[in-house]
C-alpha cells in the first residue's frame, strides 16, 4: 500500500489581505497551522538543506566533476546574542501551550522567540543591500540543481497596519541566475516563519513558498511543486576547492 510523503503535501502559502492563508497542496483547502503540521514543514526544509549541503561539499571534494561554484554554509550560523541561544543547553521542559498561539510556534522553533532575531532576515537593511546566494532544483529533471543564483536582498517598508507590523517582515531584491536577471518580492510571517515570495523574470514569474530557518530561507517553487529553492547570505559560503589538487 502506498504511503503519503511529507513532501507531497508541502503547503502553499498565500497572502490574502493582511493575513496568511495556508493551502494544502493536495486538497486545495485551508489547513490549520498546528505545531505538529508546522514541524513537518520545517523537517522537509531542514532535510533538503542537509541533503544539498552534503552533496555540494562531496562534489567539492572530488577531482571530477569540477567543484561547484557556490558551497552551502559549512557550519550552523547561530547568533550568540539572540534570545534562543541557550534554548538547547537548558534541561527545562518546553511548554507547547495552545496550538493556535504564537508561543507554541516559538517553542518548536526557538529562533522565532524574539521575532526573527535567530535568522539572517533580522539583519536586513532597507537602505543597504546584502549579498545572498543559493540554488534551486528542477523536479522534472530528476531533482538536478541549476547553477547558483545571486541576489542583492534588502528589507522593504511595511505595507500593513501598525497593529500587525511586528508580525511581518517584507523583503525584496534583484538577482541573476542561468535563466537571466530577476526580481524577488516577498514576506515572512515572524510568528510562524512562513515565507511567500514571487521571483519574476522579464517574461515569466515563479512563486516561492517556504520557511525561514537559522540557515536562510528554503522551500518549494512553481505551481506544481516544480522544485526546491534555498538562499542564504553569500558570506556564509566557504570557497569551493578540490582537496586532491
Amino acid at each position: 500500500m502506498a504511503t503519503q510523503s511529507l513532501l507531497s503535501d508541502f503547503v502553499a502559502i498565500e497572502l490574502a489581505g493582511n493575513q496568511f492563508q495556508v493551502i494544502s497542496a493536495l486538497s486545495g483547502l485551508p489547513i490549520t497551522l498546528t505545531p505538529e503540521r508546522m514541524s513537518e514543514r520545517y523537517f522537509s526544509v531542514f532535510f533538503f538543506q542537509t541533503i544539498l549541503t552534503v552533496t555540494l561539499h562531496l562534489d567539492a571534494a572530488l577531482i571530477s566533476p569540477a567543484p561547484p561554484l557556490l558551497l552551502a554554509p559549512s557550519f550552523p550560523h547561530f547568533d550568540p546574542s539572540s534570545s534562543y541561544y541557550n534554548y538547547y543547553s537548558s534541561d527545562e521542559p518546553v511548554e507547547l501551550g495552545n496550538a493556535t498561539t504564537p508561543s507554541s510556534s516559538s517553542a518548536l522553533r526557538p529562533w522565532l522567540r524574539n521575532r526573527l532575531a535567530g535568522t539572517p532576515l533580522e539583519g536586513l537593511s532597507s537602505t543597504t543591500g546584502c549579498a545572498w546566494a543559493g540554488y534551486y532544483t528542477i523536479t522534472i529533471m530528476g531533482g538536478v540543481r541549476d547553477r547558483p543564483m545571486y541576489i542583492e536582498l534588502r528589507s522593504s517598508p511595511q505595507d500593513v497596519d501598525a497593529d500587525s507590523e511586528s508580525d511581518r517582515v517584507n523583503f525584496l531584491g534583484q538577482g541573476h541566475d542561468s535563466v537571466g536577471t530577476f526580481t524577488v518580492v516577498g514576506v515572512c510571517d515572524a510568528r510562524t516563519g512562513a515565507v511567500s515570495a514571487i521571483k519574476a523574470y522579464a517574461t515569466h514569474v515563479w512563486e516561492w513558498r517556504g520557511m525561514v530557518t537559522p540557515f536562510g530561507m528554503a522551500g518549494m517553487w512553481g505551481p506544481n511543486l516544480s522544485g526546491w529553492w534555498w538562499i542564504w547570505p553569500q558570506e556564509w559560503s566557504p570557497t569551493a576547492t578540490r582537496r586532491h589538487e
